[in-house]
């Protein structure tokens, strides 16, 4: 019991530490989309890079763990998506996601790099083409098989934090799961992910001395 007593102090000042050392922010930019469709068709492999733009804007966490490296989780509202033109003929897919980027950072006098997973879960997905619009998680819009809302991919980030707490940042999401499943639950005629390239002001809140 008396081992009990000691402990909470020692753990509740490692907390408090902890806490000390974290500080919150919110970040707003614009997209540069990808939309990534593989069909394998009769032995032949055809790829589409569908372009569009988007936002993104959420919340930001920086817990730092050394004078030079924290790290950064955040949860963002992202619009992905792309527009394919065939034959005079459009459609556009368009999804707003639930993004979760944790990246490690490596802080210098300000400025910053880093890389790490990105989670990331569809909030809506529709396809716009001939003037209709389709449910990507309800139609099938022809296709033998299924959109899915999970997304798996890697983060890469790098930017500059003032002193006053405003941050002008970079970042680039390769979504790497296939979001696309065939009816018989298999993959392979038909690959799909989510890409894109994001721009972004930020602000820090509390502690905004540049890192060295």
């Amino acid at each position: 019991m008396k081992k009990k007593i000691v402990f909470l102090p020692i753990l509740l000042m490692s907390l408090y530490s902890f806490a000390q050392k974290t500080t919150f922010g919110a970040k707003a930019g614009v997209n540069t989309n990808t939309f990534i469709l593989d069909q394998t068709s009769a032995g032949s492999d055809t790829k589409y890079y569908l372009k569009n733009t988007g936002f993104h804007v959420g919340g930001i966490a920086d817990i730092s763990f050394s004078p030079n490296f924290s790290l950064q989780p955040q949860l963002l509202l992202v619009s992905k998506g792309g527009k394919l033109e065939i034959s005079g003929s459009s459609t556009e897919f368009k999804f707003l996601t639930i993004d979760v980027p944790i990246n490690l950072l490596y802080n210098y006098n300000g400025f910053f790099v880093g890389a790490g997973p990105n989670f990331s879960y569809s909030l809506s997905g529709t396809a716009e083409a001939n003037g209709d619009e389709y449910d990507l998680y309800e139609e099938e819009l022809g296709l033998e098989g299924e959109f899915k809302r999970f997304e798996m991919g890697l983060n890469g980030t790098m930017g500059f934090r003032f002193p006053n707490g405003i941050v002008l940042s970079s970042n680039i999401s390769c979504g790497l799961s296939n979001i696309f499943e065939d009816a018989d639950g298999a993959t392979g005629s038909i690959k799909a992910n989510n890409t894109f390239i994001g721009f972004s002001f930020g602000y820090m809140f509390g502690n905004n001395k540049a890192k060295k």
